[in-house]
């Protein structure tokens, strides 16, 4: 009986060391020799790289009055593995962003995961694209440019030129205001 049991003990301890060197096998390629290829491949599905610039303040007069303030506009994007249909996404897309049909196509059948489809669009052309529900396609705001308001403000000439007043032998600067600014009194 205890031969018997020491050939199963033997047996067992076969099996169970068979099995170990298999496992470790296997954990050394799928770590050593094919992880670059799942570490590379786990990075472009979880993590996607959008640069969005930052957001600008108003630019102000000197009485803090607003010359132009920044507005958001929308940009869009596609996310390739979530398009379900590139050719027909490229048919809507392309007369409503202004750009040829096999460029979009091109953009939305690359193998990375994000790519841009327009930058900036207007709200009208943001909006359309909303109503489509375009699977994989999708838009996020931006700050666009400014928006001047009262181009008299807005001028950059408001600067002075100093000048010497009366005679050559008075040595106290005056102000004397550009054009734009005729009318107001200097201080």
């Amino acid at each position: 009986m205890n031969v018997l049991r020491g050939k199963r003990l033997r047996v067992l301890s076969v099996v169970l060391l068979l099995w170990g060197a298999v496992i470790v096998g296997r954990l050394v390629t799928l770590q050593l020799v094919q992880g670059p290829k799942y570490r590379a491949r786990a990075q472009r599905q979880q993590e996607r790289r959008i640069e969005l610039s930052g957001r600008r303040g108003p630019i102000l007069d000197r009485q803090g009055r607003e010359l132009a303030v920044s507005v958001e506009v929308s940009s869009i994007y596609a996310i390739a593995e979530e398009i379900e249909d590139a050719e027909g996404a490229a048919d809507s897309l392309a007369p409503l962003v202004r750009s040829p049909r096999e460029k979009i196509l091109e953009r939305l059948s690359q193998a990375k995961g994000f790519v841009w489809i327009a930058r900036k669009v207007d709200p009208a052309v943001a909006d359309q694209i909303r109503l489509l529900k375009l699977a994989g396609i999708h838009l996020v705001a931006e700050p666009g440019a400014s928006i001047r308001r009262g181009t008299s403000r807005a001028r950059s000439s408001v600067t002075w030129a100093w000048t010497t007043a009366g005679s050559r032998a008075s040595s106290t600067p005056t102000r004397r205001w550009s054009a734009a600014n005729r009318g107001r009194s200097s201080r």
